[in-house]
């Protein structure tokens, strides 16, 4: 089985400037490796949930991933994702995109501990 960890972030998210830059990060593992992590900025995000999903959104569409698990720290994109959550209006579009892609390629999402995270993705 494929296994993927994701991860989203907006630095100055919550900031009376505005966010300064969103990011995020993955790594895949295929037949027990694991690859460099890929890092990539992630214009169009202005939140942190936001570029959860769109890091997300990358993996997937970067990756073609098929019948793979995919670990993320975010709380609130897995509940969306998995448990039904409402989502708010601002995160509508981000949703809707991921969760037609993850039912597409049969993609199972987990929730992992942050400090999971940044032991594999470094943040």
């Amino acid at each position: 089985m494929i296994k993927a960890w994701v991860d989203g972030g907006c630095e100055g998210n919550n900031s009376k400037t505005g966010p300064r830059f969103s990011y995020g990060s993955y790594v895949v593992e295929q037949e027990g490796k694991m690859p460099t992590v890929q890092t990539f900025e992630l214009p169009g995000a202005s939140t942190n949930n936001q570029a959860e999903y769109l890091a997300l959104i990358k993996l997937l569409e970067d990756e073609n991933l098929q019948d793979a698990t995919v670990y993320m720290d975010s709380q609130i994109v897995v509940g969306h994702l998995t448990q039904h959550w409402k989502v708010c209006r601002s995160l509508r579009q981000f949703k809707q995109r991921a969760a037609a892609i993850v039912r597409k390629h049969n993609i199972t999402i987990s929730k992992v501990d942050r400090k999971v995270m940044v032991s594999l993705l470094g943040h």
